[in-house]
């Protein structure tokens, strides 16, 4: 892997998968927007993905507000359910306190990722091989 990303020649499995589109449960059928696609990736993309994670994990996670509980290791929504729920029973009972609370719909956010401006962010944390290795698995 060390080779290809050196050489920028890589295995034609890296770069493709095959698109299905499934249904999402509970929406009506025949309207495209209730459509997910669903990418069957080969295996060697598959282990190469987590030979990366495991390499640049840590560095990552360290850049992470510790507000975000979503797709982390030992966190969950839960906590951050728990922190609102006290929050909001201060500003309920002290007139000290105020909450206010802003909710936002990630449900498209994946499809509008601007992946030039998020390796260039991820550059600022990563080593230059390993950007390399990430920009030519991915794009």
């Amino acid at each position: 892997m060390n080779i290809a990303a050196s050489s920028g020649n890589f295995p034609k499995e890296l770069k493709e998968g095959i698109i299905i589109p499934i249904h999402k449960a509970g929406k009506k059928k025949g309207v495209l927007e209730n459509l997910r696609p669903i990418i069957l990736l080969s295996m060697l993309r598959i282990i190469t993905a987590r030979i990366i994670l495991k390499r640049i994990y840590n560095r990552i996670d360290r850049e992470i507000d510790s507000n975000q509980a979503a797709y982390r290791k030992g966190r969950s929504a839960t906590e951050l359910i728990f922190a609102i729920r006290i929050l909001a029973e201060k500003a309920i009972t002290s007139s000290e306190y105020e909450i206010n609370v802003l909710l936002l719909d990630m449900s498209k956010a994946f499809d509008s990722v601007n992946r030039n401006i998020l390796l260039s962010d991820l550059g600022t944390v990563l080593e230059k091989d390993e950007l390399h290795r990430l920009w030519y698995k991915y794009f």
